[in-house]
């Protein structure tokens, strides 16, 4: 087992999503999520890249919601983009 290991996990639908943190400095994603709901993708604060070039071990999507973080597939990103574009289109309209 990996020492301080955290485990984050959130309910959509009647299925438990699981994503995994591992302590120690820094911290990394081990494992990722493409199935992650748009409705939880619209709570995102902010969103980070973990590169497997460094400490990490391998590429992940950060995301911050509600003082938890996510490890999200990198392709997520591109979802993410799009939501944030339309919330801000919506914000513009008189």
């Amino acid at each position: 087992m990996i020492p301080n290991q955290h485990l984050l996990a959130f309910h959509t639908s009647s299925r438990l999503h699981k994503y995994q943190l591992y302590g120690g400095i820094p911290k990394c994603c081990v494992k990722t999520s493409m199935d992650i709901p748009t409705n939880l993708l619209r709570k995102v604060e902010r969103a980070e890249m973990q590169l497997s070039n460094g400490v990490c071990e391998i590429n992940a999507l950060i995301l911050h919601v509600k003082g938890k973080k996510l490890c999200a597939h990198p392709k997520t990103k591109r979802k993410l983009k799009r939501l944030q574009r339309k919330a801000q289109k919506r914000q513009k309209r008189p």
